[in-house]
């Protein structure tokens, strides 16, 4: 099996993982549950909207990364921009989510919050790999 193969698959992978975790956030919020990032926004903003806004846009994602493994790229320039605005969220996820109030508590506080973070930019640059340029 040749490099780029391999780095094919890992990246429909990457893809289809990514995508039924969006999916799953995005029904999550809708259920007025959500992941930290919907909470974080919500918390942030105030309102139950923006978080079933940002419930909406990660389901749809999720639902478009995952169709995507399956029928290809067939929306062409629609699809990087819909990458593009996931990824957008997503570091205004990371961000009302990991780095608001960040370093305060005890060291396993801050071991948690610093877990968190790095969980979090390991599923953006998986969003970013799937953007195609």
């Amino acid at each position: 099996m040749s490099s780029k193969t391999k780095v094919g698959i890992i990246a429909t992978l990457l893809e289809f993982c990514v995508g039924v975790m969006l999916l799953i956030g995005g029904i999550w919020a809708l259920m007025n549950g959500g992941d930290e990032a919907a909470a974080a926004v919500s918390k942030l903003f105030g309102s139950g909207v923006i978080k079933l806004a940002f419930g909406v846009v990660e389901l749809v994602a999720g639902l478009f990364l995952v169709l995507r493994v399956f029928i290809g790229d067939k929306l062409g320039a629609f699809g990087n921009i819909l990458m593009i605005i996931i990824a957008v969220l997503w570091l205004i996820g990371i961000f009302c989510a990991d780095v608001i109030g960040f370093g305060t508590g005890s060291a396993a506080a801050i071991l948690s919050n610093l877990y968190k973070l790095v969980r979090d930019l390991i599923i953006f640059a998986a969003i970013l790999v799937n953007v195609r340029f």
